[in-house]
């Protein structure tokens, strides 16, 4: 098991890691003082930058943040927890390119 959230090589290695936490949500992410965008940045941001809700539709987040889980689990990473993951999921949805204000 690898520590402190990094991954062995590839394109998502350790040189492409980006540190981050809950206290420095990065400023671009929508409600920055929420839960769910605290939660964002400490999960996904342990291989990328975290993502900008709007990168995605509503309805396409579900299967992008299962994936995501996926590789979480896959590379031994810190996984968020079924409620932690709804949070995260409700958050990009929220704020998902078709709810985002003109």
């Amino acid at each position: 098991m690898m520590s402190g959230g990094q991954m062995g090589g590839g394109m998502m290695g350790g040189g492409m890691m980006m540190q981050t936490s809950p206290a420095n949500v990065p400023p671009e992410l929508p409600d920055p003082q929420s839960e769910g965008a605290q939660l964002v940045t400490q999960y996904c941001g342990q291989c990328h930058a975290p993502p900008a809700p709007s990168a995605h539709k509503a309805m396409e987040w579900p299967k992008v943040v299962e994936r995501m889980n996926g590789h979480m689990i896959d590379q031994s990473m810190s996984v968020p927890d079924s409620g932690k993951l709804q949070v995260i999921l409700e958050y990009l949805q929220q704020h998902a390119g078709d709810k985002a204000a003109p």
